[in-house]
C-alpha cells in the first residue's frame, strides 16, 4: 500500500516519474516543481517543494524494494536511475561518506558511555553489538 490514494494527484506524479526515470530521464527537484505544480507564490513553490521530497522518497523506497539503484545521480541535484560509471561511483561514493559519519559518530557516543561506566560495548557485548573500539581511533 503507497503512501498516496491511488487516485490522488501525486500518485499519478509518482507512477509517471517512475517510468520516466527508468527510461534513464534525469530530473532535479525544480524540473519536477515547475513541469508538474507551476507555483504562483513563493508559498505555493515551498509547498510543490515539500511533496516532491516526499514523491522522491517514496520512489526511492520502492525502487529499493525491487534493488534498483535510485537517488542523486550527480552534483547538480539530478534524480535517476544511475546507468555510467561516474553515476555509480557518485552515488557509492555519497553513500560511502554518510555512513561513514554516522558509523564514525555512533563510536565516539558509544566510546565516551562507555568511559563513563555507563553502557558495556564491545564485540561481546549484548547491550551493544558492534566491533570493539580501539582507544584514540576516530575513524
Amino acid at each position: 500500500m503507497g503512501r498516496w490514494k491511488k487516485d490522488s494527484t501525486e500518485h499519478k506524479i509518482k507512477q509517471e516519474l517512475q517510468g520516466r526515470f527508468l527510461k534513464q530521464e534525469r530530473l532535479t527537484n525544480d524540473d519536477i516543481v515547475k513541469e508538474y505544480f507551476e507555483p504562483t507564490s513563493v508559498y505555493t513553490a515551498l509547498v510543490a517543494k515539500a511533496k516532491v521530497k516526499g514523491i522522491i522518497g517514496s520512489i526511492k523506497k520502492e525502487y529499493a524494494k525491487d534493488l534498483i539503484p535510485f537517488g542523486a545521480v550527480s552534483e547538480f541535484g539530478e534524480f535517476g536511475v544511475p546507468n555510467t560509471k561516474e553515476e555509480y561511483e557518485f552515488m557509492g561514493i555519497r553513500r560511502y561518506k554518510l555512513v561513514k559519519g554516522i558509523i564514525k559518530g555512533s563510536k565516539i557516543i558509544i566510546r565516551a558511555g562507555a568511559k563513563a561506566g555507563l553502557i558495556t560495548a564491545g564485540s561481546k557485548s549484548e547491550v551493544i553489538p558492534v566491533p570493539a573500539i580501539e582507544e584514540g581511533k576516530g575513524d
